[in-house]
């Protein structure tokens, strides 16, 4: 006997018809109608997971007549909707020794254009088949929904079941919505990693010691509607965990014409609804780890860093997903999932509000119209270019250089006779080429560059009184005083005396020191 699997298990909330959908309005706002925890709504719960276990080996055909008896004298809508639910957790399979789609073929071909009783055809061909007829009877049609066998069913308690149906009930009721406010007391980096991740639109404000963030539903797109609905429902299920929270939004009627207002909370709903324990890391972004291994394999010299901390600018906190930090200065990358004209134009208006946050705003082409607009918004399809993050970070450079020269000029102070430029560079504080700008613009008053170091003039001129005339000295001899005197960069201290090196033969004991002419 061959078993192919018909339908798999799910695991966790899932949404159902919006058909299904048992709530109540009044007074401008919708209610959902959620299942108790006690009495008739647990019995009931229960009555459905009975039905579903004894269910087991008997064909869906049989499992659906048994549903459709306990609708009677009850809501269907929650019959259905507790029925949805289970079927995630159920495997069926056709258990039929012959391929049904070919079995029929034959069958009908061999009836085509002769005038025989049904059960003479169904003879001839179980024996040409090798079968009996009641193994060609049970493979016939054992395709249909209907004649598939419930095999397997994810046991689940009553409880479980209720809550599992409240979460997917005010999910459901999500998909409708034009927008969503919502805070949280706790978990707000996996509540802002989960908005990233699943793309939402929003923004977010700091009131006081708290955070509001606005989320645009499905109905604020022209396209992708339920792919974003479906995110949106995603988002709910991870601020339903967390300890304490508030949301708060405007869901259309079915037929458009007007809006409701639903209202949830940890403090009146919360114990309602289905949550698991917060994971790990349950969100990770395949966009953002290829801008990650791209720009770190571009070696820009500008040091990048994954999700950083919210930057709050006045009321307004943005989530970055990237810190590109040189020079003391950091430009943000935010990669932008679903969005619209409007809602990137917002986002820059409010950018252009806070004058000194730098940040770059990437906008997935395939989730959004095509038209864009400002130099700090980068479009894309799978990838962000980093050749165009990179260009936008080369327009910054030339400017924060020049600032953090000018600043860095008035702090720059060497000590001692001889300094490495390496050790001053790291004692100030400053890349390299930052101190390379400063000694090249305006030098180190009473230091002199020699090689890879700064040396004091008035040491300078004490050593050239100690070591004479050079002309025609060894120069294995004049380095060996230099490199006691702490002055590695022999020949470049030579240059500045008016003295060369020359080499006789490839013996360094050969090479003499000789005055420029």
């Amino acid at each position: 006997m061959t078993v192919r699997a018909i339908g798999a298990r799910r695991r966790g909330s899932e949404l159902f018809q919006s058909s299904l959908v048992r709530a109540s309005v009044l007074g401008g706002k919708i209610y959902p109608k959620f299942m108790k925890l006690e009495g008739h709504d647990v019995e009931v719960a229960q009555a459905i997971i009975d039905t579903y276990s004894s269910m087991v080996g008997m064909r869906k055909g049989m499992l659906d007549e048994a549903l459709r008896e306990l609708e009677v004298g009850r809501d269907y809508k929650l019959i259905r909707g507790l029925s949805a639910l289970l079927d995630r957790r159920c495997r069926f399979s056709s258990t039929a020794t012959l391929d049904p789609v070919k079995t029929r073929a034959m069958v009908f071909a061999m009836a085509s254009g002769r005038y025989l009783e049904r059960d003479t055809v169904m003879a001839e061909a179980a024996q040409r088949l090798g079968v009996t007829v009641q193994e060609l009877e049970e493979s016939l049609w054992s395709d249909l929904e209907e004649n598939v066998v419930l095999i397997d069913f994810q046991q689940i308690d009553a409880a479980s079941l209720v809550k599992q149906y409240n979460l997917s009930l005010a999910q459901t009721l999500l998909l409708r919505s034009a927008s969503m406010t919502f805070s949280v007391s706790d978990h707000w980096k996996e509540i802002f990693r989960a908005i990233k991740w699943l793309g939402l639109m929003y923004f977010a404000e700091s009131r006081g010691q708290t955070m509001s963030v606005e989320v645009m539903g499905p109905l604020s797109l022209t396209k992708l509607t339920d792919r974003y609905g479906s995110s949106m429902a995603k988002l709910f299920e991870q601020i339903a965990r967390c300890k304490s929270w508030n949301v708060s939004a405007d869901v259309v009627s079915p037929n458009k014409q007007r809006m409701y207002k639903l209202e949830l909370s940890s403090e009146r709903h919360g114990s309602l609804l289905y949550s698991e324990a917060w994971s790990e890391n349950p969100f990770d972004s395949e966009v953002e780890r290829r801008f990650y291994e791209d720009f770190v394999s571009v070696n820009t010299g500008w040091e990048i860093v994954r999700e950083p901390l919210p930057v709050k600018v006045g009321s307004h906190v943005f989530i970055p997903d990237f810190g590109l930090s040189k020079y003391g200065h950091t430009v943000y990358l935010e990669v932008v999932g679903f969005w619209t004209p409007s809602y990137l134009k917002a986002k820059q208006e409010k950018l252009r509000e806070a004058r000194d946050l730098d940040m770059i705003i990437a906008a997935d082409e395939e989730l959004g119209p095509v038209v864009l607009g400002g130099d700090n918004v980068i479009k894309f399809r799978k990838r962000v270019p980093v050749d165009e993050v990179v260009r936008y970070l080369k327009a910054r450079e030339r400017g924060l250089l020049q600032a953090t020269v000018k600043e860095a000029s008035l702090r720059v102070r060497p000590w001692g006779d001889v300094v490495k430029l390496d050790e001053l560079a790291e004692r100030n504080g400053l890349p390299a080429e930052v101190l390379m700008e400063v000694i090249t613009k305006d030098g180190i008053a009473g230091y002199r560059v020699l090689g890879e170091e700064i040396v004091r003039e008035e040491f300078i001129k004490q050593l050239e009184g100690e070591l004479g005339d050079l002309d025609g000295r060894p120069y294995l001899e004049v380095e060996a005083f230099l490199d006691k005197k702490g002055i590695k960069s022999c020949d470049a201290f030579l240059r500045a005396l008016g003295y060369k090196v020359v080499w006789r033969s490839l013996d360094p004991g050969d090479a003499r020191v000789m005055r420029m002419t």
